[in-house]
């Protein structure tokens, strides 16, 4: 009976442990893709218009966390939106915002590859 009781508290522990890590990628994603928008504006700021790739933002100084990686990054509506997916590739999740578009939103996706 009390094997039962600790596999019963084991099980739940390493469920619990397993939530909370998936929680710190995602909030590393989130905060990369924030710090993302601000690049993204910087870029703006110095080219008159949005970059048309991530690598354009990677060239002007943005970096990953440990682990993160651009899904998709493309523009919208004659290069004036950026539409991007984000994702720490130990998590089950991707996230999204179109720049400037979305006002800071951020939705969540199902994760897909690194660019």
């Amino acid at each position: 009976m009390a094997i039962g009781i600790l596999s019963i508290l084991a099980s739940i522990a390493i469920t619990q442990y397993r939530n909370y890590k998936f929680q710190a990628y995602d909030i590393t994603a989130k905060s990369d893709l924030k710090s993302a928008q601000t690049a993204i504006e910087s870029y703006f700021v110095e080219n008159q218009t949005y970059p048309g790739d991530y690598t354009d933002l990677l060239a002007n100084g943005f970096n990953f966390s440990k682990d993160v990686c651009f899904t998709k990054f493309h523009t919208h509506n004659a290069g004036a939106t950026v539409h991007m997916h984000i994702m720490h590739t130990a998590s089950p999740n991707a996230w999204h915002t179109k720049y400037p578009d979305d006002a800071g939103v951020v939705d969540h996706r199902n994760a897909e590859s690194c660019l």
